[in-house]
C-alpha cells in the first residue's frame, strides 16, 4: 500500500515529467522557448524552439539512440516547411519542401558521399517536368526514354480509332494519362488515367456514322526511374477522324 500512496501523493504535487525528473529520469525539458525531449537512458531524442503561441517555429532535430542525427524539420509557426533526413555519416539523405503539410517546392536526394543523386520539383504533392538525376561522380543523366503517341485507323474495319501512349523503353514503369499539366509542368487532379493494354495507355474512340473529328489531343506520361523518381513529360496529337462514308 505504501507504494501506491507516495506517487499518488506526488502526482497531486508535480507534474509527470517533474515527478521523472525527481526519479532521476528525465523525459523533457524547456528553457527560453526550447524544447529537448529524451530518450528513458537520458540520451537526447530531440529538440525544437517553439514561438509565444506554443508552434514549432525554426529548426527541430530528431536523434537516434546513438546520439546521430535522423532528421530535422523547419517549421515557419507551427507549418513545417523542410524536412531532411541524414545518413549515419550526417550527410543528407533527403530533403523535401512542405506546403500546408504535402510536398511542394524543389525535392532533393543525396548519394552517401553528400554529392546530389537527384533534383525535382512538387506542386500540392504532385511532380512536375524537370528531373534532374545524377551519377555518383556528379554527371547528369540525359538519357530517358521517349513518349510515343500513336493512332490507329479501324474506322473502315470495325467503327473504332484507337490511340495508344507508351514509352518506347519499359513502357510498364510508365502511368499515362489524358489532359494538360497544371502551369505546363505538374500532374494534377484534372488528369484522366488511360486504361492499360499490355503496359500501354490506350484510347477506343468510336465516333458516330457520318461524323468527322479534327481535334488537339494531350496526354502525360510518368516513368518510374530506378531510383524511384518520376519522369514526367507530355506530346500532343492532332486526331484526325472520318466517318463521313
Amino acid at each position: 500500500m505504501k507504494n501506491l500512496i507516495l506517487p499518488l501523493v506526488l502526482c497531486l504535487l508535480f507534474s509527470c515529467d517533474q515527478i521523472n525528473s525527481l526519479r532521476g529520469n528525465k523525459i523533457a525539458e524547456e528553457a527560453d522557448n526550447v524544447v529537448k525531449n529524451y530518450y528513458p537512458d537520458g540520451e537526447l531524442k530531440s529538440i525544437y524552439t517553439v514561438n509565444e503561441l506554443r508552434q514549432k517555429h525554426g529548426v527541430a532535430k530528431i536523434y537516434k539512440k546513438d546520439g546521430t542525427l535522423s532528421k530535422a524539420f523547419e517549421y515557419e509557426n507551427g507549418e513545417k516547411i523542410k524536412a531532411i533526413s541524414y545518413y549515419k555519416n550526417g550527410n543528407p539523405l533527403m530533403e523535401i519542401s512542405y506546403k500546408n503539410d504535402v510536398k511542394d517546392g524543389p525535392f532533393k536526394r543525396f548519394y552517401e558521399n553528400g554529392k546530389l543523386e537527384s533534383e525535382a520539383i512538387f506542386k500540392e504533392n504532385f511532380p512536375g517536368k524537370g528531373l534532374k538525376e545524377y551519377t555518383s561522380s556528379g554527371s547528369l543523366k540525359k538519357h530517358y526514354p521517349e513518349l510515343i503517341v500513336k493512332g490507329i485507323d479501324q474506322i473502315n474495319l470495325n467503327g473504332r480509332y484507337i490511340i495508344e501512349v507508351y514509352f518506347d523503353k519499359n513502357p510498364g514503369r510508365g502511368t499515362y494519362y489524358i489532359g494538360s499539366l497544371t502551369e505546363d509542368t505538374f500532374l494534377n487532379y484534372r488528369l484522366d488515367e488511360m486504361e492499360r493494354v499490355n503496359y500501354r495507355g490506350r484510347l477506343v474512340i468510336t465516333p458516330a456514322p457520318g461524323v468527322i473529328i479534327m481535334e488537339k489531343l494531350n496526354f502525360v506520361g510518368e516513368f518510374k526511374t530506378p531510383t524511384g523518381n518520376k519522369y514526367i513529360v507530355e506530346k500532343s496529337f492532332n486526331l484526325a477522324i472520318d466517318n463521313s462514308f
